[in-house]
């Protein structure tokens, strides 16, 4: 049957030109996908619609979460529940070897918190950096965030890098604890030095100087973060974390945080 026939019929039959039409459309189109399938075969057909199966498996796939993670969960919505002081150097604040967020904003992105840090680079107890030492800090930044429910003391690498002694870096802590705790009791967290790569014998002797600090504190929990990073999550400077570095630092400290309630 021809197309030609299909009109001449059609336009013969009597009908209203519309029903014609309509009539003379639904044969072509049969006409037209019988001459496709007799050309190409039914397993073209087969083929075709398989492939366009596949494709929109991985559509979803890649769309799709893993179920492992690399770092920290993703954002809760709603209003912060939680307010976070940290205080730092750049390895919380952040450097020219990675393009953020940092670990902090990281962790709080993933628990709903709010954060602020003070983290000027190449600070520590002891040493002032571009900014001032961390003792100094506290008072001031207690000004601001008297009533936070978490903060965080993260420093030591440039004190332990200007080769500082353990026992003074310890006690310029301790320094920074009392002032703390002469504004609020809420919870602490003390970490060891940060180290870009394995720590080295003085960072071990600080970080055991620097557990001892948060001992007789009952709501200070001393986190070691020494070993956190391999080498290969250091940039190019040999010093500070990459961005892989950041997230690494956010995973762990996401596990290893106390809750907050």
């Amino acid at each position: 049957m021809s197309i030609k026939s299909l009109t001449i019929r059609s336009m013969a039959s009597g009908e209203p030109k519309s029903e014609q039409r309509k009539r003379y459309e639904r044969r072509r189109r049969i006409v037209h996908r019988r001459r496709w399938l007799k050309k190409y075969g039914l397993p073209s057909v087969v083929i075709s619609v398989v492939v366009l199966a596949l494709g929109l498996t991985l559509l979803l796939s890649l769309n799709r979460q893993p179920e492992g993670r690399d770092g920290p969960t993703p954002r809760r919505d709603g209003p912060p529940s939680a307010e976070v002081v940290v205080f730092g150097d750049s390895f919380t604040s952040g450097s020219d070897q990675n393009e953020g967020p940092e670990w902090p904003a990281q962790v709080a992105d993933a628990e709903g918190w709010s954060v602020q840090t003070s983290a000027p680079g190449g600070s520590g107890y002891i040493q002032p950096g571009i900014n001032r030492p961390l003792p100094a800090r506290v008072p001031t930044i207690l000004k601001d965030y008297p009533d936070a429910d978490l903060y965080i003391f993260a420093a030591g690498l440039n004190d332990v890098g200007n080769n500082v002694p353990a026992d003074q870096i310890a006690t310029l802590a301790r320094v920074s604890v009392d002032e703390l705790r002469s504004v609020t009791d809420a919870p602490l967290v003390l970490t060891s030095p940060f180290s870009s790569g394995p720590p080295v014998a003085a960072t071990d002797e600080t970080t055991a100087a620097l557990q001892a600090v948060c001992a007789n504190d009952t709501e200070c929990t001393f986190i070691d973060v020494s070993d956190w990073l391999d080498s290969d999550l250091i940039g190019t400077d040999g010093v500070h974390p990459t961005d892989a570095g950041h997230a690494e630092l956010a995973r762990r400290f996401e596990a290893s945080l106390p809750a907050l309630v």
